[in-house]
């Protein structure tokens, strides 16, 4: 089975980091996620970091060209500034949303 998925670099607002994030989550990845908030072991505020921790290994897959391995995913994310933590964390929830991506307009 071929996991490649295509991929899309966004640029962080602050520190203009590149983050190269699938377009898709795949029927497996929802429902490792779902699967996290059926838990009934451990608290609502732990469920929910699981589940956004997963989400973010799943879908972003390097940070400045580093893949998760070489650098810390999840750690690298919450060590960012807020903003660009916000922003990935937009972006990510948009596929794991399955919505599309917002195209920017030229004139």
């Amino acid at each position: 089975m071929n996991n490649e998925r295509p991929t899309k670099d966004i640029v962080t607002p602050i520190s203009k980091q590149t983050v190269s994030i699938v377009t898709y989550v795949t029927g497996r990845d929802k429902r490792a996620l779902r699967n996290i908030y059926l838990m009934s072991d451990i608290s609502d505020s732990d469920r929910i970091n699981m589940a956004q921790d997963l989400s973010w290994k799943t879908v972003v897959v390097a940070i400045d060209g580093k893949k998760d391995g070489e650098v810390d995913i999840v750690d690298s994310i919450l060590s960012m500034n807020a903003t660009d933590t916000a922003f990935i964390v937009k972006e990510v929830d948009r596929v794991t949303a399955d919505l599309p991506f917002e195209e920017k307009k030229t004139n």
